[in-house]
């Protein structure tokens, strides 16, 4: 009989701690929670800023655009004032100022395509958020 009650209580002990020990207790639970929520809203904060820098970066490309298109606009003036006949310039004098000038005009042209390029991607990016 002593036997019967001594293997009955292992038993018991045996089962308690099975259920015990399964699975995570409400505080771990609540850990766990805290930890998905906490890294739902890092993600979330991380993509509003990638967003809001997406933007800011767009409003820099778009004024950036804007300067080169005036500055365009003034060398394309002095192009043509270039042209034009000045007093004491010679023709050698006048073709290397052309040719200066024709390049620097080209150089803008290959960056105001580029800002163009690179605004459409942000806003491509942008419209895929």
């Amino acid at each position: 009989m002593y036997k019967v009650m001594k293997f009955q209580l292992l038993l018991v002990s045996l089962t308690v701690l099975t259920f015990e020990s399964c699975g995570p207790n409400a505080e771990e639970i609540a850990q766990q929670q805290k930890r998905r929520d906490d890294s739902i809203a890092a993600v979330s904060a991380a993509k509003v800023q990638h967003k809001n820098d997406l933007r800011n970066s767009l409003s820099n490309l778009r004024s950036e655009f804007d300067n080169l298109k005036a500055e365009l606009v003034a060398a394309n003036d002095k192009l043509n004032s270039l042209k034009e006949f000045h007093f004491l310039r010679t023709d050698e004098e006048r073709a290397d100022q052309l040719k200066k000038q024709s390049l620097y005009i080209s150089k803008l042209e290959e960056r105001k395509q580029d800002i163009e390029l690179r605004i459409t991607r942000v806003e491509q990016e942008l419209a895929s958020l």
